[in-house]
């Protein structure tokens, strides 16, 4: 069992950015509106591995979502701070700190949305092999 124990220590995470604007021109045609989002990470990994943090973004539809016909324009930037108790190569870290903030981010769009007059946004359970292109056995 210990060898399942992860390498990474989570500590806290912080939201660098909110931006959310509604498209009051929106029209809905009682069809489910298709939810597009798009998950961007980057890593940074200390020399001694003390202070790595994950940023996590994700956008939901797009910047010009008044011209697509969709209900808003939603940017949020997550930042998770870890520790590792040994070194990890940086897409490694990349990947296992987006598996571990993600959960949070899905959590902090859900709770914005609900509380901003629109039906809440509740993403997908994301497939975070699929998002880096790995394979499940890597």
């Amino acid at each position: 069992m210990k060898d399942a124990v992860s390498v990474l220590r989570f500590h806290t995470y912080s939201v660098d950015e909110m931006v959310y604007r509604r498209n009051y021109d929106f029209f809905s045609s009682e069809q489910e509106i298709e939810l597009d989002f798009h998950l961007e990470a980057k890593a940074i990994l200390s020399d001694e591995n003390d202070k790595s943090i994950i940023i996590l973004t994700c956008e939901i539809f797009s910047d010009d979502f008044e011209k697509n016909n969709v209900p808003f324009y939603l940017k949020t930037t997550v930042r998770g701070f870890f520790t590792c108790s040994e070194e990890v190569n940086i897409e490694d870290f990349q990947f296992h700190g987006m598996a571990i903030l993600l959960p949070y981010v899905r959590s902090i769009i859900t709770s914005f949305t609900a509380q901003s007059g629109i039906n809440p946004v509740i993403l997908p359970p994301i497939n975070v092999y699929k998002v880096f292109g790995k394979s499940e056995t890597e």
